[in-house]
């Protein structure tokens, strides 16, 4: 089993706080989460590059969100900084 930090807490609409947690990251349509930026071996500017390949109308619609800090890498992407287990 999964630790209860991973589980949605008790009595909370946890839609409505997935919502206002996405509405504070800037994150405002469907998204793919890239996480782990200082760590090389998640390889996110693999899937910064990859994510760049995408045709334009499909990169409109989804976003691509990677926690962390930038580590020279720039473009089409939302940076949301350390996201704390809580959010």
């Amino acid at each position: 089993a999964s630790p209860e930090l991973f589980h949605p807490p008790s009595g909370s609409s946890t839609d409505d706080e997935a919502s206002r947690a996405l509405e504070r990251l800037g994150v405002d349509r469907p998204y793919v989460l890239a996480s782990g930026a200082a760590d090389p071996r998640k390889d996110v500017r693999g899937a910064v590059e990859a994510f760049g390949l995408l045709p334009a109308p499909l990169r409109e619609r989804i976003a691509l969100v990677v926690t962390g800090e930038p580590d020279g890498i720039a473009g089409e992407v939302r940076w949301v900084g350390g996201v704390p287990d809580a959010t």
